[in-house]
């Protein structure tokens, strides 16, 4: 699939200060040549992402790397995603909210805040990733999809995009505290769809379809790659609808 975007794509940029955007694109351009240059980042299916309108970027999580991944792949739309809570006491809290991340809490069962947030980014015609897994696999496969998730379709009807990453989890597994210098990563966007075609019957059935489909194309890619086949998935890396709607482990 081409890699260009259409022309007349712009990003909306109500929510976002003009510092925030200026940050969000030296974030982009810096983080582009370092994809390419060290991990030789194949992007497919750029032309799915919406032009406008509110979109919900439905992604598996393979590493720290994955919001940059898919933030320097989806040019030139920016788009808002979570992060732990404990994340903004760190070093790095001060980044995260300048690129409008939103907290949430891990230790909360039903974090309200953090979904009234996501639900007010989406309501207003914005992007929003949300990494379905809940948390980094620990195998590379695909886990469990949380159906906090499908809520948010429900409430806020945006445009849905599966997002399927490989090879990140190659360069920076869950038990290194560093990533490996190369590698080879790759990001698909999958065709757009309206809630209505997705959320069609019982909720965790609807959201294993997509699970599947997110994982098909991960597998689609890793071969594509040629990279090595991955150990079989463990049962403990599929996660659990009771962890939160997004990324809390970033």
């Amino acid at each position: 699939m081409s890699e260009t975007q259409p022309k007349s794509s712009k990003p909306k940029s109500g929510i976002w200060t003009f510092s925030q955007l200026l940050l969000w694109y030296f974030v982009f351009f810096t983080g582009l040549i370092f994809l390419k240059v060290f991990y030789r980042m194949r992007v497919r299916g750029i032309e799915n992402i919406p032009r406008d309108g509110a979109f919900i970027f439905v992604s598996n999580h393979q590493s720290f790397l994955d919001p940059v991944i898919i933030g320097c792949a989806s040019r030139p739309r920016p788009f808002v995603s979570l992060a732990r809570k404990t994340l903004f006491s760190t070093p790095f809290g001060g980044i995260l909210r300048k690129v409008m991340t939103i907290p949430v809490d891990q230790n909360a069962s039903s974090d309200l805040t953090s979904m009234r947030t996501c639900l007010n980014v989406l309501k207003k015609g914005y992007g929003l990733l949300v990494f379905a897994e809940g948390s980094r696999t620990y195998d590379g496969h695909v886990g469990e999809f949380s159906n906090g998730v499908a809520m948010l379709m429900k409430r806020a009807k945006p445009t849905v995009v599966l997002v399927a990453i490989e090879g990140a989890y190659d360069v920076w597994p869950r038990a290194n505290k560093k990533p490996k210098w190369f590698g080879k990563v790759s990001v698909t966007f999958s065709k757009p769809r309206e809630v209505s075609e997705i959320l069609n019957g019982p909720v965790t059935e609807c959201m294993e379809k997509l699970r599947l489909e997110v994982e098909q194309i991960r597998e689609q890619a890793r071969r594509e790659m040629k990279l090595p086949q991955l150990p079989l998935a463990q049962k403990s890396s599929a996660n659990s609808a009771e962890q939160s709607v997004a990324d809390t482990d970033r």
